[in-house]
């Protein structure tokens, strides 16, 4: 697994892959004794050891350079989840790479206006279901009060069987994807092992805010409700060992994590599983790079060794 750590919030600084052979090297589970770490500039990066489809419309992308790469987009249903998605998209695309981005319709026309390349970024639509409880017509949390937002996780679930399909048919009609980025979809890494190709979990949050939370040092319970005291204190291991949640609302504001959000997952479980299934995964180590190679051992990681993973895709790329 590799950690691309991003600029500052929803601002990218890094160094991908030059082409897809380096592209190639990259493996979810290296060899014992493979490098597996490499800074470059203010890049650092960590690495760890048939039912039927609906099928989405195939985008229409001009030609490009065989060396550049197909990516998906497949962020959460919010439109401040698509947005940095789509500024990164833009970079990418400013270099000539190719992207697909998944995205429900309603979303689409809220943010089509900030697609700056639309001969490389094409959207495809995903169809949202309708979930008992979720107001007909439902497509983006904007839609709902936050308090419905564990079914639209559901509903987004369920269009597990529309993004496996499209990139299938994308392989099959020699559009391969080469990697996708997503966040919460933690099923991703499940579908993308079978297809080669490469999964990063993009996260539009800080390392700081990740690091307190969605780390397996915070040791959730699972035999009991969690209490303002189990959060009160930062996780082991935090890098600050002055910061103390305030009782009353900070405190609540993280009991969330707790809850289901979509069917038999936890928001917590939800972003752990997302964490630890993808080949690479983003943090901000402008601000707060402690935090992020705080959190990389965590899930297995390693910030000491060379890597020759995830060269160059982009040089200096700044968002």
């Amino acid at each position: 697994m590799t950690i691309i750590d991003n600029r500052t919030s929803h601002r990218v600084s890094f160094d991908l892959i030059n082409d897809k052979n380096d592209f190639s090297n990259l493996s979810s589970n290296p060899p014992p004794n493979s490098p597996r770490y490499k800074s470059i500039g203010n890049t650092h990066m960590h690495t760890r050891a048939s039912t039927k489809v609906d099928q989405m419309a195939q985008p229409n992308l001009n030609e490009t350079s065989s060396s550049n790469f197909h990516i998906a987009m497949f962020p959460w249903f919010a439109i401040g989840h698509a947005i940095p998605f789509l500024h990164l998209s833009n970079e990418l695309a400013a270099r000539g790479h190719k992207i697909s981005f998944l995205l429900p319709k309603k979303a689409q026309i809220q943010i089509q206006h900030l697609n700056l390349h639309p001969q490389l970024i094409a959207f495809c639509s995903v169809t949202v279901p309708h979930i008992e409880g979720l107001p007909e017509g439902t497509e983006t949390a904007s839609d709902i009060p936050t308090s419905s937002t564990a079914l639209l996780a559901t509903a987004m679930d369920r269009t597990r069987q529309q993004i496996e399909g499209f990139l299938v048919s994308c392989g099959a009609n020699d559009r391969k994807i080469d990697m996708i980025f997503y966040d919460f979809a933690h099923w991703v890494p499940e579908i993308t092992r079978g297809l080669g190709i490469k999964c990063i979990n993009y996260g539009v949050l800080c390392a700081a805010t990740t690091a307190m939370a969605i780390v397996p040092a915070r040791n959730v319970p699972k035999d009991r409700p969690v209490t303002e005291e189990d959060l009160r204190d930062p996780p082991p291991g935090y890098p600050s060992s002055t910061v103390v949640m305030l009782p009353g609302r900070e405190v609540q504001s993280l009991m969330f994590i707790t809850m289901p959000y979509g069917d038999g997952i936890t928001f917590y479980e939800r972003l752990m599983t997302s964490k630890k299934g993808c080949d690479a995964l983003s943090t901000c180590s402008s601000v707060t790079q402690s935090k992020g190679n705080r959190f990389s051992p965590r899930l297995g990681f390693t910030n000491k060794e060379s890597s020759q993973l995830l060269t160059k895709v982009c040089k200096n790329l700044t968002i």
